[in-house]
């Protein structure tokens, strides 16, 4: 079966919330919604993607048009996941970094057409432990949608499932945590065992997950157990709807609607990131040893604040990296030890991808009992906003850049190889892209050639998704993956076990 991925591109810039479309569309009427802002161009991107996706095409343009009808029934449950990872700026501009709601309305619009209420809908993720999830939806617009919908008698439900919250004191030490009440349906324990992803690499004690309890970590990443604990409401869809924001990473290359799905795990603990050491000693923290005594030196004391002051939450040691260790590594690990030196921020990250994959199986393969089935359970959506991309220090230090366009697709493997090439990227050397057919095959779902739609402000044309152009310019790369992961870099791809 061919798979295919719309790229619909328009010079567009946010709108003002609520995000009203431009116009009372004929099958938008139904809703009994009149409010309308002719500026808003990003609204109509989206239905026009869904239309080119060929969601019910035989009423396309009439009145009774319901793409999402495509996908659900009127009683199906369905989580809209977006990418809320911090509340602050970066750049003097949050938009680059988040999933923007103007993106999400229309999404919202067409599911509420399809089911007549948002009472099966649910809209979460699990952002990054210090973001303050209240300021960030203040600052996107949140209570102003949520209030709109309000008006038409329905419930907008936006759900922070994580379990705690932290604060960080300056140069990143965590100074106080906090219960939160994390997903009402709680969360579920699912384990892929020797079939997962990471079963190859796991097992030697040197995983490094994205909470720094090493410890917690590595008991649940071994070659037999590979454990994570995943929200109920996002196993108990039926239809999962991922909306990241595009944009780079320094561990995975890019993020976009595969590497989205890190969101939906409660204990981050249990999401491994990188393993411990240098390439040529069976690690991919570093790309090479220290190439220098001091650079050894601060390697360990890095290490060393991770253990103390995250997982074991020390505040002595916390004033100690602050005021000492941090100014230390800024001024030196850098100049002396290049890219990729830190904390597995480069191409030859051999865990992280694996991670993200054993996500997309659970997305696919997972029931609500935490049990698997190795065939599609559960269908997937995936709408990326590229409306403003970032590029360079991703994914939170990443800059704005405007691209004006967002990517739609049912199979977010797809849509994330041709969101790779439109940043002048080649998915054959971003590992979990280019591991998905091995992915695809273990999940049984099946692979097919991919088409790409490129609607490029009403010049529309099918191509092959590796044939799709660079619409502005080559992104730039993390430091870590630069020379490696452009469609024009001089290395090969390096295969994996």
């Amino acid at each position: 079966m061919t798979r295919t991925v719309v790229v619909r591109r328009r010079g567009a810039s946010y709108p003002a919330p609520a995000f009203h479309p431009p116009e009372v569309y004929p099958e938008i009427r139904r809703l009994g919604a009149t409010e309308t802002d002719p500026g808003n161009a990003v609204y109509p991107m989206v239905r026009r993607a869904l239309a080119l996706l060929g969601l019910d095409r035989a009423r396309e343009g009439s009145p009774d048009w319901n793409p999402m009808g495509d996908l659900i029934d009127a009683g199906s449950r369905v989580v809209v996941k977006p990418n809320f990872v911090q509340h602050y700026e970066h750049a003097g501009s949050l938009v680059q970094l988040v999933t923007h709601p103007a993106v999400l309305r229309p999404i919202l619009d067409y599911l509420l057409l399809a089911q007549g209420s948002l009472e099966n809908v649910s809209v979460l993720d699990a952002p990054e432990i210090d973001c303050d999830f209240e300021i960030l939806l203040a600052r996107l617009g949140w209570h102003e949608l949520r209030a709109h919908y309000e008006r038409l008698g329905h419930a907008l439900r936006v759900t922070d499932i994580r379990p705690e919250r932290a604060d960080y004191a300056g140069g990143g030490a965590i100074v106080s945590r906090r219960a939160l009440p994390g997903d009402p349906r709680g969360f579920v324990s699912v384990d892929l065992g020797a079939s997962s992803a990471l079963a190859p690499v796991a097992g030697r004690g040197r995983f490094y997950g994205a909470d720094y309890d090493r410890k917690r970590t590595n008991e649940s990443h071994t070659a037999e157990v590979n454990r994570y604990e995943i929200s109920r409401t996002f196993l108990e869809a039926d239809l999962v709807v991922s909306v990241p924001k595009l944009k780079t990473h320094k561990k995975a290359g890019i993020t976009g609607a595969v590497k989205n799905l890190v969101g939906v795990a409660g204990d981050k603990n249990l999401l491994p990131h990188y393993s411990i050491g240098h390439a040529a000693g069976g690690g991919c923290e570093y790309s090479a040893p220290a190439a220098s005594s001091l650079l050894a030196l601060s390697r360990r004391a890095d290490r060393l604040y991770r253990d103390l002051v995250l997982s074991r939450r020390s505040r002595l040691a916390g004033r100690l990296y602050n005021d000492v260790l941090d100014p230390l590594r800024e001024r030196w690990v850098g100049p002396l030890g290049g890219e990729g030196q830190t904390r597995g921020d480069w191409w030859g990250n051999d865990v992280l991808w694996r991670t993200i994959l054993d996500l997309n199986r659970i997305l696919l393969c997972a029931g609500p009992d935490g049990s698997l089935v190795e065939r599609p359970r559960r269908r997937q959506l995936a709408i990326v906003d590229a409306v403003v991309a970032g590029e360079g220090e991703g994914p939170h230090r990443a800059t704005p850049r405007a691209l004006g366009a967002v990517l739609a697709g049912t199979d977010g493997f797809a849509v994330d190889r041709a969101a790779a090439a439109i940043l002048g990227f080649d998915p054959a050397r971003i590992p979990q892209l280019a591991e998905a057919a091995r992915f695809l095959e273990r999940a049984g779902a099946a692979a097919g050639p991919e088409r790409a739609v490129l609607d490029d402000d009403g010049d529309v044309r099918e191509v092959a998704s590796e044939s799709l152009p660079v619409l502005d310019g080559t992104f730039l790369a993390p430091p870590g993956w630069r020379g490696h992961v452009e469609k024009t870099a001089a290395t090969t791809p390096t295969g994996r076990a």
